[in-house]
């Protein structure tokens, strides 16, 4: 019964597509060493996650709480992973439930599960790409500026662009194409106060507000 019940909880977690968690069990599997067999060392199967969340993409607790329903331990999670301790150091072993799952990710046709942005494997057919419209000639000598860009499954990209352009965000799906777009700090109205908007205009005009 309880490997069935992992099986109906892993054909759920594949539904869940692009978001935090799915990408957090992705960059752990990601983090797991190629054709080792018996427990690994807890930090070596998150080394990939773990950096991920010291750059701030999510925080520890979700980390944490995220990695331990991979155990195979209560009802909500998964049976990837069997979880061990010696001494003060902790250990996972991928179970042949982890071992089919990691087979299953990596596979051509779910190349998009559990990346940023990603709807569901079935939706997906390219990862996503950046786009920033062209700058003309005027705006190729202005000051630039950093746009964060939430990407691909290696993490955030920054785009470094003319200040002024507008940046867009290009999902491909089997729908077509999807254009979301960015907007820049100074153009955050309901987010930022009128002080805060200036200064981040400042900003990006290559101005320090504090000298203006």
């Amino acid at each position: 019964m309880t490997t069935e019940r992992y099986r109906d909880n892993i054909e759920a977690l594949k539904k869940r597509g692009g978001d935090q968690k799915a990408e957090i069990i992705r960059d752990i599997f990601r983090g797991y060493p190629d054709e080792e067999e018996g427990p690994i060392p807890l930090a070596d199967v998150q080394s990939f996650a773990y950096d991920k969340m010291q750059k701030g993409v999510y925080a520890k607790t979700t980390l944490a709480n995220t990695r331990r329903t991979l155990y195979d331990s209560d009802s909500g999670s998964y049976g990837f992973f069997t979880w061990s301790k010696k001494g003060v150091k902790n250990y996972l072993e991928m179970t042949e439930l982890g071992r089919e799952f990691n087979a299953w990710l990596f596979t051509p046709e779910n190349s998009s599960w559990g990346k940023p942005g990603a709807k569901s494997a079935a939706k997906r057919s390219q990862p996503s790409a950046s786009v920033v419209t062209a700058p003309t000639e005027d705006e190729i000598t202005a000051p630039l500026v950093l746009d964060r860009e939430d990407a691909d499954e290696f993490g955030l990209i920054w785009a470094k662009v003319p200040a002024g352009v507008r940046v867009a965000w290009l999902e491909e799906t089997e729908e077509g194409k999807k254009t979301r777009w960015i907007s820049r700090q100074s153009e955050q109205a309901p987010v930022l106060t009128k002080e805060e908007r200036m200064a981040a205009k400042l900003r990006e005009m290559g101005l320090d507000p504090d000298e203006v």
